[in-house]
């Protein structure tokens, strides 16, 4: 079994993110989260590039989440549909 990582959110992922989202997805994105990203955030990831560069990318159906890993910490700044996700991001780090 792999390494663990724990998982935060970011202050706007549980009462913006998640709330506008049907259950269903809501449920696809846990099951991303617990299956992929507490395991192995680095190797199910897409690495960004740009002003995110730091960051990585998980597709979730047409969702994406990004997060940041630091140690065994795994930071999900946001959860959003593919057309605003980056955007979004951008905005949370400004």
């Amino acid at each position: 079994m792999g390494k663990n990582f724990e998982i935060k959110y970011h202050s706007k992922v549980p009462h913006q993110d998640l709330k506008k989202l049907t259950k269903a997805i809501q449920i696809q994105l846990r099951v991303a989260i617990e299956n992929k990203l507490q395991s192995n955030p680095i190797g199910f990831g897409k690495p960004l590039t740009g002003i995110l560069k730091k960051y990585f990318s998980i597709r979730v159906g047409n969702y994406r989440i990004v997060y940041v890993v630091k140690g065994s910490i795994v930071t999900i700044l946001v959860c959003e549909h593919r057309s605003t996700v980056y955007k979004e991001a951008m905005n949370r780090l400004f």
